[in-house]
Parts: structure tokens; sequence; C-alpha cells
């Protein structure tokens, strides 16, 4: 019996002793991982967070605040997104390419035949008389030009008959005929002797067209009507009214029965100008 209890004392002295080792070794609360600090010396993780918290900048210090961006290194504004090239509408020129634009008046040109043409102020004679091209009459003088045929070029007078006579054509009616319709039809005829006449005809004397001066006129007479002329022109190209003329009774008949008064006294005076009308073909001035 008595070795049990000595065996049970020792055990419990023992048990006694390894209790107050342990207790030596770690303290309460604290683990056996160590941090190495920074010199070198070892610390538990506990110290080196409560440096940690010591470095730790204050909320209040500056360096705690978030650095403040100057207005100039701010960031821009984004721009705002370009419109795709695809959803802008291609813009048309303004002015059409000069390889597109028409050419020519706007008019209709007048047909002309394929080897024939004419020239000359009879073409393009634009009077009192006929506002249109000019139309071709008696006694007016033309020159038929065939190149490169001298035989039939030649100077026509245009007859009483309103008939010319042309080398290898014969006779052609002209008077009534613009100078290009007279050049088509003498081309025409010509195709039998010549290929492809090539035919011109200029009006080099206006003759036709004329008016006359009458009464008490200092150069009475026939007068030829190449452009256009007004009524004083008439009686100062004709010499002026005679002595005993009456000046504010002239009239110009027209077409044998319209009676147009015309006042010579007003139109020298420069009164009333609307009464000094352009003459026509065939006018006749009366001056009583």
């Amino acid at each position: 019996m008595s070795d049990i209890i000595r065996s049970g004392g020792v055990g419990r002295c023992a048990l006694a002793l390894v209790v107050l080792f342990g207790s030596l070794v770690v303290s309460p609360g604290q683990e056996q991982t160590t941090v190495q600090s920074p010199a070198g010396a070892p610390e538990t993780k506990e110290a080196a967070k409560q440096d940690a918290a010591k470095d730790a900048p204050k909320p209040d210090s500056p360096a705690a605040k978030p650095a403040e961006v100057p207005p100039s290194e701010a960031p821009a504004t984004p721009a705002t997104t370009a419109t795709p090239p695809a959803a802008v509408a291609p813009q048309a020129p303004q002015n059409p390419p000069a390889a597109s634009q028409p050419r020519g008046k706007g008019k209709k040109a007048q047909k002309k035949g394929k080897n024939s043409t004419a020239s000359g102020s009879g073409e393009f004679t634009s009077t009192g008389v006929q506002k249109a091209t000019y139309v071709i009459g008696p006694e007016d003088v033309l020159f038929l030009n065939v190149l490169h045929q001298q035989d039939v070029t030649q100077s026509l007078e245009v007859r009483p008959d309103g008939f010319v006579s042309v080398r290898f054509a014969g006779e052609i009616k002209a008077a009534g005929s613009t100078a290009q319709q007279l050049s088509d039809v003498i081309a025409e005829k010509l195709t039998v002797y010549f290929n492809h006449p090539e035919v011109n005809i200029q009006v080099i004397g206006i003759r036709s067209k004329k008016y006359y001066m009458s009464g008490e006129i200092r150069k009475p007479g026939a007068y030829p009507l190449t452009s256009p002329k007004t009524i004083y022109e008439a009686m100062i190209d004709a010499g002026g009214p005679a002595d005993f003329a009456k000046k504010t009774k002239i009239y110009v008949l027209r077409s044998g029965q319209e009676k147009i008064p015309f006042n010579f006294k007003e139109v020298s005076q420069g009164k009333n100008l609307k009464q000094n009308i352009l003459l026509e073909n065939g006018d006749v001035v009366v001056v009583p």
C-alpha cells in the first residue's frame, strides 16, 4: 500500500512540474509565431500590427487626403462621338462639271442644209420692215459661191419677177425665200452635175425694201430701207419739209389704206416721241 501511495505522489509532482514549465514558456494570449523586425530582432505578429498602426497617417493629416489635380491637368471632357462617315449624306457640288453642262444658247437652232450655207448682211438683217430673218425680194443683189466650182460662182440680181438665173441649175425663184432656203434649192439642183456641192448665198445689196417721200418735201422719191429708220430720220434724209409744208399735218400711208399721223414740229422739239415710229416696206410719207 505504501508503494502505491508513493508512486502516486511522484506522478502528481511530475505533472505539476510540467504544467509550471509550460506556463513559463508560453504566456497567456501570445502565439509561438514570430515576425522578423527590420532591425533583425524577432517580434510577434501583435507587435507588428501595433507598429503598422503607429506608421499609418492620421485622417486629418495631409498625407491621408487624396491629392488634388490642378484644373490645367484635369482630364478633358471626352469629345462628342463623331458621326460615322456612312451616316453623313454626301453633298452635291454647287456647280456641275464643265463636261456635264449643256452647250449652246438654249434655243433650237435653225435647220440648215447639209451642203449649203448662207451669210452676209441679208441672212441676219432685222429691220423695222421685218423682224424675222431677211427675205429676199426683187432687185436684191446676191452672191453665189460654190466651193471649188468657179464656173458656177457668180453674182446674181433678182429680177422684178423674183427669179434668178444660175449656171447648171437654170431658173430659180429667189423672191420670198431666205438666203438659206435659196442655198438649199440651188445645192439640190447642182447635185446632178457635182458630188456634194457646197453652196453659199450672200445678200450683198438690199434693194427690194423701199419707202417713198412725197408732197412738200425737198427731195421726194423712193429710198431703200436697208436698216431701221423712223419717220423723222426719213424726212431729214430727204432734206426736210419745204417752206410751205404743213408740218403738223404729215402722215404715213401704209398698205394704201391706213393713215398714221405725224407732227414734225412736236418731234423736232422732243415732244410726243411715240408717234415717231419705224417705217415699213412700201410706206409713203405724205407731207401736205
